[in-house]
């Protein structure tokens, strides 16, 4: 009997796993997401997965300005192809929080989804498909219908 590849840092069973070579070892993990995570947690010298709330803070400028009404604000909703666990979210939200002009992310692994809130001035669609991309995770074209 075969035994089921585990994800290193998530534990989930690995259908199609990421496999790495880390200080001489070889890890595998559920996807490209945890793989990321494992790798900053490690840099940083922490333990175990960064979850949302342990996600650097976002610029407070942003939201001050935006609780004031001084800046203008636009929702979009992007696809997100790609995740499959707490850490792929975790991974997407965080690389979506750090494009400046983004003031705040909910992605959802249920539907696939991220909706970002962002200032049109500050930051692009085309910015926001990047750091998905980026991160490991595909961000197929959005249609007019998923700007808000």
């Amino acid at each position: 009997m075969v035994e089921a590849i585990r994800c290193e840092l998530c534990g989930a069973v690995a259908k199609y796993p990421v496999t790495k070579t880390i200080d001489g070892r070889e890890l595998n993990f559920c996807c490209a997401g945890c793989l990321q995570v494992y790798e900053l947690t490690r840099d940083e010298g922490q333990s175990g997965a960064q979850t949302p709330g342990q996600l650097p803070p976002k610029p407070t400028s942003l939201e001050d300005q935006q609780h004031a009404g001084t800046i203008p604000i636009k929702t979009i909703t992007l696809p997100i192809v790609g995740m499959s666990c707490a850490n792929c979210v975790a991974t997407v939200e965080h690389s979506l929080r750090v494009v400046p002009g983004v003031i705040n992310v909910n992605v959802s692994l249920a539907t696939e989804r991220a909706i970002v809130e962002i200032t049109p001035d500050a930051v692009s669609i085309a910015d926001l498909k990047q750091a998905v991309e980026d991160a490991g995770y595909e961000a197929p074209d959005v249609s007019d219908s998923e700007e808000e």
